[in-house]
């Protein structure tokens, strides 16, 4: 086998003749892609001692500001026969504030009961009709509701000796509960979110620097994520940002064609119609055989929350400098080159942005750097050696 591939090497070396000259170029042209991309956003994890029971404040998909109450939750040694107990003593106290004020006219009670009313008939028509009401924020209100009416009726209706007593029965239960029971509030604005897949942590907008082309390829392929936390801690919601978030995808080591920084890019998801996206590239991040390429999003997440691998159609409009794109090469550090044919042979490092018919339209990468139309480049016959050695060791 080994002197076939040599045998095949010395052939192709010699059949396959090189480009010894060109000349550089202006082209103009739009470059289009496909890929499966993966979503990362800026986001924060929020994580809690282990619990008995959560009660959710917040809505999924609800942005909430620092300091604003997300959920409740019930520590262990929680008992539902506490709650059940305050519950038929705010029923005591109810029955008897009416009893007092019997034959008593009250606008502003009879507004909040009405109120309390069409509240529990939306409630109702959402369980039996299941329409697309949201049953927890209705909840939510229908507590509220019912706090207002409690606190109003406190005030209004003279407190008499078994009134008092009752409230202080109830005030009693409340405090034994709040020993079991504590809200968590927001850390940082964003918008609310209790679906998580694993990913959270590891692709995160704060950990783009330490991004790997093996965790990316983990998130398009659905793989299970693995995440590691304290055996006395659980996940309850995350808290992300709504106007910054990426897509990433991958392209390999050995394609000079990449995204390239600072390049503005169109990005259309499959899925979303002709809604176009505009995703600002950030440096490629070379990664073993795979190149990751990243695009910065500063629109609205929208549906994107919760969203972690999706197909995008990916294309721009560039200007830069034409050459052979055979004349494009890749140094040992995996970026692409070009070599300038000016007397020093210098190997110049440029950014691929488009390659187009057998053509390749570069830019200079290093800052201060410049490549103008008319220059001459090489490419030497080596090259050809090189990409057939490269070919082999990917296939052996």
């Amino acid at each position: 086998m080994a002197a076939l591939v040599l045998v095949i090497t010395a052939v192709l070396v010699l059949v396959i003749p090189g480009r010894a000259w060109g000349i550089t170029a202006v082209r103009s042209c739009v470059q289009s892609f496909e890929y499966t991309t993966a979503i990362i956003r800026n986001e924060t994890s929020v994580e809690i001692e282990k619990f008995d029971k959560l009660v959710y404040l917040a809505a999924e998909g609800e942005y909430v500001d620092v300091g604003a109450p997300v959920a409740t939750v019930l520590k262990w040694g929680y008992s539902d026969d506490m709650m059940q107990s305050l519950l038929l003593i705010e029923s005591d106290i109810y029955s008897a504030q009416l009893s007092d004020m019997e034959g008593i006219g009250d606008a502003d009670l009879a507004s909040i009961d009405l109120e309390i009313s069409a509240v529990c008939s939306e409630i109702r028509s959402t369980v039996s009709d299941k329409t697309d009401g949201d049953l927890e924020t209705l909840e939510r209100r229908l507590d509220a509701l019912l706090d207002r009416r409690s606190e109003y009726l406190r005030q209004k209706v003279y407190a008499t000796e078994k009134l008092s007593a009752l409230y202080r029965d109830a005030d009693a239960r409340r405090a034994q509960l709040s020993e079991w029971s504590s809200t968590i509030v927001a850390p940082s604005q964003g918008i609310v979110s209790f679906y998580f897949d694993g990913f959270e942590q590891a692709l995160n907008a704060n950990k783009l620097d330490m991004i790997t082309s093996n965790l990316v390829s983990s998130a398009i392929k659905g793989t299970a994520a693995s995440y590691t936390q304290q055996e006395s801690s659980t996940r309850i919601f995350r808290l992300v940002d709504g106007s910054e978030w990426y897509c990433a995808f991958l392209t390999k080591a050995s394609d000079p064609l990449r995204v390239a920084r600072g390049v503005e890019y169109d990005i259309v998801f499959d899925g979303y119609g002709e809604k176009v996206y505009r995703g600002i590239a950030l440096e490629p991040v070379i990664s073993g055989k795979n190149v990751v390429n990243i695009l910065k999003i500063n629109d609205d997440l929208g549906s994107f929350l919760c969203i972690r691998k999706i197909k995008a159609s990916i294309s721009t409009s560039v200007t830069g400098i034409e050459v052979n794109s055979d004349a494009v090469f890749i140094n040992d550090e995996g970026i692409p080159y070009i070599q300038l044919a000016d007397g020093s042979n210098k190997a110049t490092e440029v950014d691929v942005l488009a390659i187009d018919d057998g053509f390749a339209i570069v830019r200079c990468r290093i800052p201060g750097e410049t490549i103008s139309a008319g220059q001459n480049y090489s490419k030497p016959k080596v090259s050809n050696f090189e990409k057939l050695m490269d070919k082999i060791r990917e296939i052996f």
